[in-house]
C-alpha cells in the first residue's frame, strides 16, 4: 500500500435507492485522508439481478480497498 495518504475516517450509509434505480440498495462510503482530501464511494447491489457496482470517482483499486479495509476497522462489533 502506498505511504502517499492515510485514511482517516470513512463513515458508511445504506439505503434503498429511488425509483430511478428499482430494487437498488446502496452503500455510500464517505472518506477522508491525509494527502487527497475527501470523497466518496459508493457501492449498488441489484437484488433482482443480483449484480454488484462501483463507482470509485477514478480512485484506484488499492485506494478503494484501503478506505473499505477502515471502514471495516472502525465498524462497531455486535
Amino acid at each position: 500500500m502506498s505511504k502517499e495518504y492515510e485514511i482517516i475516517e470513512a463513515t458508511g450509509e445504506m439505503y434503498k435507492c429511488n425509483d430511478h434505480y428499482p430494487d437498488t440498495y446502496a452503500l455510500n462510503i464517505e472518506w477522508v485522508a491525509n494527502g487527497i482530501g475527501f470523497g466518496e464511494l459508493n457501492i449498488t447491489y441489484n437484488e433482482k439481478t443480483g449484480k454488484w457496482r462501483k463507482d470509485t470517482e477514478y480512485m484506484s483499486d488499492e485506494f478503494c480497498q484501503a478506505v473499505l479495509a477502515k471502514w471495516l476497522a472502525d465498524m462497531e462489533r455486535s
